[in-house]
């Protein structure tokens, strides 16, 4: 990038650059930052959040769900399952589904939504687990918006336990929405807050 970048190009240049990463393994929402308290050579990377009983309550309650299942270990015990299990999008907590594509110091001229998740479940999640986590960007589409042009970012992740099983699977959508306010970087100026949204 020279200082001479349009927002065009600054656009342009995420586009290009974000294309590198299709199929690619991501290293974004990958916590602790190092030095982490247990090897993160991936991937797949592991989670420091476990699926502990008071954690599954806490994020259940937090959801409005006081569904025993989830908020009850005695209750869990008496189940088909044998445990207290968890709902299923708290593994938005082990490693988040979306992915915001390419990135450099200053950010690129680009806002984000978030658009969906779309869950795959192969398993209950026990109270207790571990997950390490893969996510790739998987699609880079362009479309053209009523106000302009839209690009919507695809990514999936896999959840693994440690027992090597596959209890879920997410796809995540943002789109991003490329804002000429900001000029060739993430932040615009305060005046011009609101101008145009």
């Amino acid at each position: 990038m020279t200082a001479e970048q349009t927002f065009e190009e600054a656009v342009v240049e995420f586009i290009e650059k974000t294309k590198e990463y299709l199929d690619t393994e991501s290293t974004e929402g990958i916590p602790p930052n190092s030095p982490a308290p247990y090897e993160q050579e991936g991937p797949p990377f592991e989670s420091p959040i476990r699926l502990d009983s008071k954690f599954i309550a806490k994020y259940a309650r937090a959801i409005g769900d006081d569904n025993p299942i989830y908020t009850d270990p005695e209750y869990g015990r008496r189940t088909r399952y044998g445990c207290q299990i968890a709902p299923g999008p708290v593994l938005n907590y082990i490693r988040y589904p979306g992915i915001h594509g390419a990135s450099r110091p200053q950010g690129y001229p680009i806002a984000n939504f978030v658009a969906g998740a779309a869950w795959e479940f192969f398993d209950v999640l026990r109270a207790g687990t571990r997950f390490r986590t893969s996510k790739t960007t998987k699609e880079l589409i362009e479309k053209k918006g009523a106000q302009g042009d839209l690009l919507f970012l695809i990514s999936e992740v896999n959840y693994w336990d440690y027992h090597g099983e596959l209890p879920a699977k997410c796809y995540g959508t943002l789109i991003m929405v490329p804002q000429r306010t900001m000029g060739t970087s993430r932040a615009m100026d305060v005046e011009r807050l609101g101008e145009h949204m």
